[in-house]
């Protein structure tokens, strides 16, 4: 009879010990979710920012680049406008000169 209660006992320690075995893994397992969770927001935190900084870049450098063609494109039209107005002076002055001549 001793024996068979002390098998029992035995048993009934080997489950309670499976038992708070289990809860401890239980709450081990809530940590590395906790954990996982909180490095995955680090992690798309640090992306977004990357993101935003290259995004950033990328409009800078469009920026300067439009910045760069407009100034060229005032440049093109400013000597296109000058020997507009040479050839205009020079069609003036015949003209002119026919008239009076």
């Amino acid at each position: 009879m001793e024996k068979l209660e002390s098998i029992l006992r035995a048993e009934d320690e080997a489950r309670a010990t499976t038992s708070e075995a289990h809860e401890a893994a239980k709450v081990v397992v809530a940590d590395a979710r906790a954990l996982g969770a909180e490095r995955r927001a680090t992690i798309d935190a640090e992306a977004r920012q990357r993101a935003a900084a290259a995004s950033e870049e990328t409009l800078s450098r469009a920026r300067r680049e439009a910045e760069q063609l407009t100034t060229e494109a005032r440049a093109q039209l400013e000597t296109e406008l000058a020997r507009a107005t040479q050839r205009l002076d020079g069609a003036v002055a015949i003209v002119m000169s026919e008239l009076v001549g």
